[in-house]
């Protein structure tokens, strides 16, 4: 499958993460609670919608924190990255763990076997071309099977403009929030492409969330104290009640991410 220029670009840098790079992002995913409650999203949304037992590859695994997680849970777990550095480490992680994992960009991995579900995090914001994404995923999920992956909303944005009373979109506000889509559009995509959008969740709301960054003086100081105070139990187990028990009700304009649940129909 081609790739068009900043697919290739996003591609060749996560490729080339270096190994210091590598660990800081792996000690996070498995550390920061932030990413943890990221993670718990994906945990949650496969635990509803899959049977234990189903085989589950994570696409962009990393360093395999929800392959591991998952196949804790009972799954049968694979995973796939580009990275070296980042495989290595997943290794380590996975200790004695039956979890297999192969080196590949998502775009070209051959087509060895099908999954009951695929997972993929942190990757659909990175690409401004999300439709060339789902469809080269799309081919590894069996039918009736699941994909589920986080993105951003484009109606965010359009509250972060009506909010903020600027019609652009301000570089912090960016650099946290890149390629958006509207849920029409992905709607639209998915029909083409065989799948049907079994649900679209908000997630993460105090993270990457411009309707909420629009009330904000300086999103890098709200995301430093954000860090801080997250790392508390008591302050992570309030956002964790936030956002299973409140704010998965919300619509998608306030909310900034989404866990998008799709379905292989055809």
């Amino acid at each position: 499958m081609g790739t068009d220029s900043q697919t290739y670009a996003q591609l060749a840098r996560w490729k080339a993460t270096p190994p210091a790079k590598a660990e800081v992002l792996s000690h996070s995913y498995f550390n920061n609670n932030l990413d943890i409650n990221a993670g718990c999203s994906f945990l949650i949304a496969v635990e509803e919608f899959v049977p234990k037992g189903a085989t589950v590859i994570d696409m962009g695994c990393g360093s395999g924190y929800i392959a591991i997680k998952l196949y804790d849970m009972g799954y049968k777990t694979e995973g796939v990255d580009i990275s070296e550095e980042m495989l290595a480490i997943f290794k380590q992680q996975a200790g004695t763990r039956d979890i297999s994992y192969r080196l590949s960009d998502i775009f070209n991995m051959p087509i060895e076997k099908l999954y009951d579900a695929i997972t993929i995090r942190y990757v659909f914001t990175h690409y401004q071309d999300y439709v060339s994404l789902l469809t080269a995923v799309a081919r590894h999920v069996k039918q009736g099977g699941y994909l589920f992956f986080d993105s951003m909303t484009s109606e965010s944005f359009d509250e972060y403009r009506k909010f903020s009373g600027r019609q652009d979109i301000g570089k912090s506000v960016k650099a946290h929030a890149p390629y958006p889509f509207s849920d029409a559009d992905l709607r639209s995509s998915c029909t083409n492409l065989g799948l049907s959008v079994v649900c679209r969740r908000p997630v993460h709301f105090f993270y990457s969330n411009p309707f909420l960054y629009a009330m904000l003086e300086s999103v890098d100081d709200y995301l430093e104290e954000l860090r801080d105070q997250i790392s508390k139990e008591e302050v992570f187990k309030f956002v964790r009640w936030f956002e299973s028990s409140i704010h998965k009700h919300w619509p998608l304009d306030f909310c900034g991410h989404t866990m998008n649940v799709i379905r292989k129909v055809s």
